[in-house]
């Protein structure tokens, strides 16, 4: 099972419902609950969107090591617009030392988006601390960070963080296009950055968001 997942998401593939019956009918045949609770908490949260019913089945899961359970949860709680209920998850993950994997951190960027103003300093706050505490996982956390820094309107701390941002966290594009989102001043230096890096280059959001920042700093010719 584990396998059959690895591929579809190797090939930017994603399960429909005919995939997730055929899982279910195969972890049924292995005899093994942890299987069909994985599969289980991916349909209620991405395919019916029964986000209680797929809480209650995460929940009950003794084994909490998959990844691939929690971003389907988180997933389904961005999409419905709980946004503090995707970063309550975060810390959870962060807490019993699981990597968040770049589509994870999609979904929770997402919910970052539609967090309400009078929650950021609350999360900022509660984040930072994390950062201060753990060693596993704070390039994310950092990443997250220096969004909601974004949103809030501290740009010059936005880019402290990610300064602060590690090699690895760097090969993300994800923590270079959060960056761009907001850092519209430095915007032509940022995206030449992100190009010049061999680990990693500009996909369809950087380009996003380097469109977005020429148009709040009326530099149409950059922008082209």
């Amino acid at each position: 099972m584990q396998s059959s997942g690895s591929w579809l998401k190797r090939n930017s593939l994603s399960p429909n419902d005919f995939t997730s019956s055929f899982l279910l009918k195969a972890c049924f045949r292995t005899e093994n609950p942890r299987y069909v609770k994985q599969i289980q908490t991916h349909v209620y949260a991405r395919g019916i969107k029964d986000l209680a019913s797929a809480r209650l089945v995460f929940d009950e899961m003794h084994q909490k090591r998959s990844v691939y359970c929690w971003t389907s949860l988180i997933a389904g709680y961005a999409h419905s617009g709980q946004s503090e209920e995707v970063l309550q998850l975060i810390l959870m993950m962060v807490n019993e030392n699981l990597r968040l994997e770049d589509d994870t951190m999609v979904s929770v960027l997402s919910a970052c988006s539609n967090l309400e103003m009078v929650a950021l300093e609350k999360w900022i706050e509660i984040l930072s601390d994390i950062v201060d505490t753990k060693n596993f996982g704070c390039d994310s956390v950092d990443t997250v960070l220096l969004y909601l820094y974004g949103k809030w309107g501290k740009v010059e701390k936005s880019r402290e963080i990610f300064d602060e941002i590690g090699d690895n966290g760097k090969q993300s594009v994800l923590a270079w296009n959060a960056m761009i989102e907001w850092l519209s001043s430095g915007v032509s230096e940022s995206f030449r950055l992100t190009v010049e890096n061999p680990s990693h280059g500009p996909n369809h959001f950087t380009r996003v968001s380097v469109l977005s920042a020429c148009t709040q700093i009326g530099d149409l010719d950059l922008g082209s």
